[in-house]
């Protein structure tokens, strides 16, 4: 349970919120702006062969952004979009991802998030993954636990990497997609089976509420990975980059989720 030692040393909104609340309703908010969104035309600009930006992305990020200004003033924000080169290393500072999966809400898919975090000088302390489709909201980090829609949360104890259920995803870096695709040939039949989810954010949260053993990536980037940062760990699992090291805002390749499973993993990498 999260106590009030730990809750004080968090951040405290102008109305007087406490920042887990906060930024759970403009998680939820900005969600439910993104799934109306989907009803109407999905038309996107392309960033690059598979990475593409839609109203719906800009529109999000404006209204969190825009909450985050009204509720923390002078705390910087780091956003895919619009504020992508912000410093992360000193001071108060929100990680946002107004919509990833942004290919699949262009397809129609239903497997996309609004995600954000608080960090302090570099440091996650508390994440939100807000999955608009399933009204399914995870929330927790540093002592205060990790909940899905306020019901307690946390990874799985696969003893195994063979027992294990693996996500993984590809992200936007062609060459590493296909190291990584090679990586999971080699590894089959050695797992109970694979899924791709087409959001880094999203099948992050998965591993870390149990919903998947692990959930591995070599592509990602700060707003990718933040809210993961903090909850991970709240509900007992670990979130490592490829040497096997904590993650930090700034690894590119991540496994996340159950400890032994994710141990398995990393001793399974050739050379």
């Amino acid at each position: 349970m999260p106590t009030g030692h730990h809750r004080a040393t968090l951040p405290v909104a102008r109305s007087g919120e406490d920042a887990l609340t906060t930024a759970i309703g403009l998680a939820r908010a900005a969600g439910s702006l993104v799934r109306d969104a989907s009803l109407g035309p999905r038309s996107y600009e392309r960033k690059g062969r598979i990475d593409f930006v839609t109203a719906a992305d800009r529109a999000s990020e404006a209204l969190i952004v825009a909450g985050l200004a009204e509720a923390f003033p002078g705390h910087a924000v780091l956003s895919e979009e619009s504020h992508a080169d912000t410093p992360w290393a000193d001071g108060d500072l929100w990680v946002v991802d107004p919509l990833d999966g942004t290919r699949n809400f262009t397809a129609g898919v239903p497997l996309y998030c609004v995600t954000l975090a608080y960090v302090r000088d570099g440091t996650p302390l508390l994440g939100v993954t807000y999955d608009p489709n399933r009204d399914w909201c995870l929330a927790g980090g540093r002592g205060l636990g990790l909940t899905a829609n306020g019901r307690a949360v946390g990874a799985t104890a696969a003893p195994d990497l063979a027992s294990s259920l693996v996500v993984v995803d590809l992200g936007h870096d062609d060459d590493r997609a296909a190291a990584t695709l090679d990586r999971m040939r080699g590894l089959w039949p050695g797992v109970q089976g694979y899924r791709v989810v087409g959001s880094a954010a999203l099948g992050l949260a998965w591993a870390a509420a149990g919903l998947c053993d692990l959930m591995v990536h070599g592509s990602v980037w700060p707003w990718d990975i933040a809210a993961a940062l903090a909850m991970v760990p709240a509900g007992g699992g670990v979130l490592l980059d490829a040497d096997g090291a904590p993650a930090t805002l700034a690894s590119r390749s991540v496994v996340a989720g159950a400890p032994q499973a994710a141990l398995d993993f990393l001793a399974t990498r050739s050379g």
